[in-house]
């Protein structure tokens, strides 16, 4: 262990800042070294129950970070150290179970047996030769003999899947019986077979326990006998009656249940059982009892003891037993679901993180070779890229930027961004490209198509210009009136300069002499969804007032909804003030015209009779005189005043 501790930094970027450190079971072992105060420790913890609070724990110099690649060989190193003391602890309970056979290796009642894996017997002991050398014709003959050498013809299939199903499972007791031959009968034997696991996990041979049952199934010293190879099992066993009275339980199953022996034995198979599982329990009976066994069913079972568990379960009826015995096998493989559970929701997790992620993403060496593929929501088929090389997707100055920013993130440890373009026939599509380092040999490359977003920016840019030389005053607000923006041209329009009027209410234009009717009709309008338009007469920064011509539109967001204003401002006030203008100007024409048709023609009439009087009168009178006098005096000042209203009028329009 120490020199596999030695040789572990040498995976990681800087070794010779890395501290490696395992702790098993209170044993610690360590290499390395780290500079700093405030170093960096990343722990993964072990699962070994046998040995105690177990973990490895990595730290780096302060000043450094833990690149993922880095974390994830943590996490499989620590497998791999779990597995190894897993499989000393294997080892150790092996030759414990060794030991238990040794006591019976020469026993006139059992069979032991080695068998290779492709069923050749290596080892066997005095009990098999004394019962079995009859079929060879000399003892050097038995020796190497096929295993299915020493069964009955109808046995051979279910021998041949009973291995099958032990080397599926190495470490999982697999029981069978079956029937041998003799030199007058039939040998019934019960048997339970083991693959033994090498160092790597790969099962290397079989181990075989058996018992002629003949007797045994008649009488009530085969229980006995049968009892004595289910103490050395791994796996809870119990022995019931096919009415389910519990007639036999090893230490195992006690372990499993929290009983002791004593307490189980005479036991119903209900009272082990929690109510809950009552309907499961029934399930599982009349499957027993519907097929004479259960092989390798995976329940969740629910103890009287409060105890939950993932049990994998096998059952067979043993045939020609007292009552019918029934042999149980529990294996308690809680700790392995979990695991697989964890695993496998960890496994979702990160597989749904990858399919929602919006970009891209490809894993190179340095050289640019296309090692793994991730194509997130697109969901693309892009695997044929792997193995491949950059330059032989892209064009020589796009593969040239690339390997430039491939190359500079693995030597600076930078992430590191450009956008370029790529032509796709007629069209050209932008692309935003972010690589960062993964470890000195390799990089992570997200590609995501900018495209659209490049249109909105360049869309955005024309709208900004149109806003910003427009002549007339935009000012957006949020549904308070609160200004948000404010064009150039406010400025020109009202004398307030944009950062005047961000952040305050648009009430600041008010004059106070526009109607509150008028107000109200505009915010109807509006909250409405409407767009107002009108003329008011508002206030500049100068606190003089002026006419305004006002439009103001809604804005909704994208669900529908109300969300600002923006009001287009033009300053009519000389335009506004022309008007009114032209209109007094008219009225005084009205009023010049009125004294030319009505004011000015009654004088003249008065002086024409009084010209009629004198030219044919027979003597001159003084009133007549005065009079013309008088009415010459009137037109005067009628004509005065038409003189003076359009002065009036000419100046109006100056």
């Amino acid at each position: 262990i120490q020199e596999a501790l030695e040789e572990i930094p040498a995976g990681f970027l800087y070794p010779e800042d890395t501290l490696v450190e395992l702790n098993a079971g209170g044993q610690k072992s360590s290499f390395g070294q780290v500079k700093g105060a405030n170093p960096k420790s990343y722990q993964s913890p072990l699962n070994c129950p046998a040995i105690g609070e177990t973990f490895l724990k990595v730290t780096i110099s302060e000043g450094l970070t833990f690149l993922p690649e880095e974390k994830r060989m943590v996490d499989r190193l620590a497998d791999i150290f779990q597995t190894e003391m897993q499989r000393r602890a294997f080892t150790a309970r092996l030759e414990t179970v060794n030991k238990r056979l040794s006591h019976i290796y020469e026993s006139e009642q059992h069979y032991i047996l080695r068998v290779s894996l492709d069923g050749i017997v290596n080892h066997y002991n005095r009990k098999y030769e004394d019962d079995f050398k009859w079929l060879f014709k000399t003892p050097e003959a038995m020796n190497g003999h096929h295993v299915i050498h020493t069964v009955m013809d109808y046995h051979h299939e279910k021998l041949e899947k009973a291995i099958a199903e032990c080397l599926k499972s190495p470490g999982k007791f697999v029981n069978v019986q079956i029937d041998k031959p003799r030199e007058s009968g039939v040998y019934n034997t019960f048997w339970e077979f083991v693959a033994v696991a090498g160092p790597q996990g790969h099962p290397v041979e079989i181990q075989c326990i058996g018992i002629d049952v003949s007797e045994v199934v008649q009488a009530n010293r085969g229980l006995m006998r049968f009892k004595q190879i289910a103490d050395q099992s791994s796996n809870g066993a119990i022995i019931t009656s096919i009415k389910g009275k519990v007639e036999y339980c090893n230490e195992e199953i006690c372990n499993i249940l929290g009983f002791k022996q004593a307490e189980l034995i005479g036991k119903e198979d209900y009272e082990l059982f929690h109510s809950d599982f009552e309907e499961n329990r029934q399930s599982i009976n009349k499957e027993l009892l519907e097929k004479g066994r259960i092989n390798d069913r995976l329940i969740k079972a629910k103890f009287s003891t409060g105890l939950e568990a993932h049990i994998l379960l096998n059952a067979t009826i043993i045939e020609g037993s007292p009552e019918n015995w029934v042999y149980y096998s529990f294996l308690d493989v809680t700790e392995k679901v979990s695991r697989e559970e964890k695993l496998r929701e960890g496994n979702q997790r990160m597989s749904a993180i990858l399919n929602a992620i919006p970009d891209t993403m490809f894993i190179h060496d340095k050289d640019g070779n296309f090692l793994e593929v991730y194509t997130g929501v697109t969901n693309d088929d892009l695997s044929y890229m792997k193995g491949r090389n950059i330059r032989q997707y892209y064009t020589n100055e796009v593969s040239d930027k690339l390997m430039k920013l491939i190359h500079s993130s693995v030597e600076n440890r930078a992430v590191g961004s450009i956008e370029i373009s790529m032509n796709k026939g007629a069209e050209t599509n932008w692309y935003d490209i972010t690589v960062a380092p993964i470890d000195k040999n390799r990089v992570l490359r997200f590609v995501r198509d900018i495209t659209l977003a490049k249109e909105h920016e360049e869309q955005l840019i024309r709208y900004n210009i149109a806003i910003n030389q427009s002549p007339a005053g935009i000012v957006i607000t949020d549904l308070e009136g609160t200004i948000e923006f404010a064009s150039p041209s406010m400025q020109n329009c009202s004398g307030f300069s944009p950062d005047e009027l961000i952040g305050v209410s648009s009430g600041i234009f008010s004059s106070g002499e526009t109607p509150i009717e008028t107000y109200k009709e505009m915010w109807s309008t509006i909250m409405a969804g409407d767009i107002w338009e009108g003329e008011i007469l508002n206030k500049n920064r100068n606190g003089q007032n002026y006419w305004e011509r006002l439009s103001i539109s809604p804005i909704k967001n994208s669900d529908g909804e109300l969300s600002r204003f923006m009001a287009i401002k033009q300053n009519i006030d000389k335009e506004k003030r022309y008007r009114m203008n032209l209109l007094k100007q008219n009225q005084i024409f009205k009023e010049i015209a009125y004294s030319q048709s009505h004011e000015v023609r009654a004088p003249l009439a008065r002086i024409q009779g009084l010209i009629d009087l004198i030219t044919t009168g027979d003597e001159y009178k003084p009133e007549i005189l005065d009079a013309l006098k008088c009415s010459s005096t009137d037109l005067d000042a009628i004509i005065r005043s038409i003189v003076a209203k359009t002065e009036v009028a000419k100046g109006l329009m100056s």
